[in-house]
């Protein structure tokens, strides 16, 4: 009598795979962004490379397509909301910097015991464009900038509510063997490293 309980409750328990297919969705969190400030410029009295952090919040927008259960590929767009770290010198200015990211991935799951759920990693590249303002009055008031193509590699969890819906928690990172220049006018100043932490919100079509 028991066991025929539980396999009554087992349709339940709601256990979900979500389609093969397209899908959409969109996540929002914060960042971490890491400055490397390079020594030997107006803009870093120090005589070795200085780091800076900051938080911000962030949205993105995510399209992609699971090819099966095991893999898929994502483009993605993210804006960072702006951040600002001091200058490592004595003008007692900011660096104020908003971020954007386009990015391509190709993601591997990896089914769990628990049919709904699923971890999986991320590894691709990125855009990232760098706009900012608030020279340092230490070398003219150009503000500081920068754009490249970067490296992109994450890890998240994914829940499948139904077939049509997911949740998904994961971690994102830009540039961590290739950081972002960021430029004052013709000096080098700095380098940029992205990490991002994200809960969002799928359909899948």
């Amino acid at each position: 009598m028991k066991k025929l309980s539980l396999l009554a409750l087992l349709p339940a328990l709601g256990f979900a795979s979500v389609s093969n297919g397209p899908y959409a969705g969109l996540e929002a969190g914060l960042s971490n962004q890491i400055d490397i400030f390079n020594s030997g410029t107006a803009y870093n009295q120090n005589n070795s490379p200085t780091y800076a952090n900051n938080q911000a919040f962030l949205m993105r927008l995510n399209a992609g397509y699971n090819f099966s259960k095991y893999s898929g590929l994502e483009l993605g767009g993210t804006y960072n909301f702006g951040t600002s770290v001091p200058y490592p010198n004595s003008s007692a200015a900011n660096m104020n910097i908003q971020a954007t990211t386009l990015d391509f991935s190709w993601l591997l799951y990896l089914p769990t015991t628990v049919d709904s759920l699923s971890v999986f990693g991320r590894v691709g590249g990125a855009y990232d464009w760098l706009n900012g303002s608030g020279g340092c009055n230490c070398n003219g008031t150009t503000a500081p900038g920068g754009g490249a193509f970067t490296d992109v590699l994450g890890a998240g969890v994914k829940y499948n509510v139904t077939s049509k819906t997911s949740f998904r928690l994961e971690w994102i990172a830009n540039g961590l063997f290739f950081p972002v220049g960021i430029s004052n006018g013709s000096t080098n100043t700095a380098s940029w490293t992205n990490q991002t932490f994200l809960l969002g919100f799928n359909l899948h079509f």
